[in-house]
């Protein structure tokens, strides 16, 4: 019986820590450690029209330099606009995930883009 309690609880502070969100996107990524800011990573993402949900710090860490792997999880989907941004800041992306496969939508937007500029050429 105690365990079942102590799951609920873990699951009430896991809901707290980590709300749910309708559009979502979650990114591993990871810069050079003495290049690491969270004020930057945040500028970076907010550049976007995205907000920061989540920011975690993982134990993980990659290369000879020990860079650290970063989780963030924000309320935007569009992953290209908000990759071209972090990777102005040093940052790149690893790994990402989303609440909805969004590329689909980024090269239909992009295509329209492209034929109205044809269209007003006329």
């Amino acid at each position: 019986m105690e365990e079942i309690a102590l799951k609920v609880v873990k699951s009430a502070e896991m809901s707290r820590l980590y709300p749910e969100i309708e559009e979502w996107l979650l990114l591993k990524l990871t810069c050079r450690r003495d290049n690491y800011s969270a004020s930057m990573l945040a500028r970076a993402i907010e550049d976007c029209d995205a907000h920061v949900v989540n920011l975690n710090v993982t134990s993980e860490r990659i290369g000879e330099n020990n860079d650290p792997v970063i989780e963030v999880r924000l309320t935007r989907v569009a992953l290209t606009s908000v990759e071209r941004s972090l990777a102005r800041y040093g940052y790149e992306v690893l790994e990402s995930q989303s609440s909805s496969d969004n590329a689909a939508d980024d090269d239909t937007i992009i295509d329209r883009f492209n034929h109205l500029m044809r269209y007003l050429e006329v």
